[in-house]
C-alpha cells in the first residue's frame, strides 16, 4: 500500500510537471509567432525578438531573445534602448533595437537618433516616434535558438505535441482507473445486496415450511406409585390390577366363598 501511494504521488508530480512544461511551450508558441519581428501584435504589451546581429553586443548577442514592452515614446530619452521599425530603404520595416543618442525632428515629427553600441555609429535614418514599438527591458541568453528550432516542424512536434500527448495519456489513464474502481465498487455493492436478499428469502422459506408442519406431541409417562404398568395393550395401575385379581366385580353364584371380605372356602379351617 505504501509503495502504491509513492507511485501515485510520483505520477501526480510528473503530470503536474508535464502540464507546466506544456503550458510553457504553448506560451513559447505564441511568443514565437510574435517573434517573427514584424507587425504590431503583442502579448499583454510584451513582444519578444530574436537577436540576429551583434550591433548591441554589450546588452545582448546573436541568438538571445530580447523582450520589449510598449511605451510612450515621449517618456524616452538619450541612453534608453528602443525597439522600432526601420525606415531605411535598405531594410524598411525590419525591427531594430538600438540605443538612443539624441532627439531630433524629422519631417515635422520628433524622432530619435539611434546607434549600435558595438560600432558606435549612428543609424542612417532617424526613428520617428510613430515607428517606435517598445522599449527594451531584458533578454534571455541563447533562447532565440530554441525559438528558431520551435518554428520548425520537428520543434513544434517535440516541444508542444509530445508533452500534450503525454499529458492527455496520463489523464486518460487516471480516468480509466477511476472508472474501473467505480465499477468494482458498484459490483461489490450489488453482490452484497444480492447476498442479503438470498439470506432473507431463505429465512422466509424456512418460516413457511415450519408453519405447514403439524405439532408433534411427545407422551410423558406418569411417575409415582400410581404409574401405569404396561401388561398388554391397555396399561393399568398396580392397585387396579390387584383389585381385579382379588375382588372380581361379579363373582359367580356357585362360588359364594368369593363374596365378601371374610368368606371362607368350604373345607377350610375356622
Amino acid at each position: 500500500m505504501k509503495a502504491r501511494n509513492v507511485l501515485q504521488r510520483a505520477a501526480n508530480i510528473l503530470t503536474t510537471a508535464i502540464l507546466v512544461v506544456a503550458v510553457c511551450f504553448a506560451m513559447v508558441a505564441v511568443s514565437a509567432t510574435l517573434a517573427l519581428g514584424k507587425g504590431e501584435a503583442s502579448l499583454l504589451g510584451w513582444k519578444p525578438y530574436i537577436v540576429l546581429s551583434d550591433s548591441m553586443r554589450e546588452d545582448f548577442q546573436v541568438g538571445d531573445l530580447a523582450f520589449s514592452h510598449e511605451v510612450d515614446p515621449a517618456t524616452l530619452g538619450p541612453g534608453d534602448i528602443v525597439t522600432f521599425a526601420s525606415i531605411d530603404p535598405a531594410s524598411y520595416g525590419d525591427v531594430v533595437t538600438h540605443k538612443i543618442r539624441k532627439i531630433v525632428e524629422h519631417e515635422g515629427e520628433p524622432a530619435f537618433v539611434t546607434y549600435g553600441t558595438t560600432t558606435g555609429a549612428d543609424d542612417a535614418y532617424p526613428v520617428p516616434f510613430s515607428r517606435v514599438t517598445g522599449s527594451y527591458v531584458f533578454s534571455i541568453p541563447k533562447a532565440g535558438y530554441l525559438f528558431e528550432f520551435f518554428r520548425t516542424p520537428a520543434g513544434y512536434v517535440g516541444l508542444v505535441l509530445v508533452p500534450f500527448a503525454i499529458l492527455i495519456g496520463l489523464q486518460v489513464r487516471t480516468f480509466v482507473r477511476l472508472l474501473r474502481k467505480d465499477r468494482d465498487q458498484r459490483a461489490r455493492v450489488l453482490e452484497e445486496e444480492l447476498r442479503q436478499e438470498r439470506k432473507a428469502r431463505a429465512k422466509l422459506d424456512m418460516m413457511r415450511t415450519l408453519s405447514r408442519m403439524a405439532p408433534i406431541e411427545v407422551p410423558v409417562p406418569p411417575r409415582g406409585k400410581h404409574a401405569a404398568v404396561a401388561t398388554g395393550p391397555r396399561a393399568t395401575t398396580p392397585r387396579a390390577a390387584a383389585s381385579r385379581t382379588t375382588r372380581p366385580r361379579h363373582a359367580p353364584a356357585s362360588e359364594p366363598w368369593l363374596r365378601g371380605k371374610h368368606a371362607k372356602r368350604p373345607g377350610a379351617a375356622a
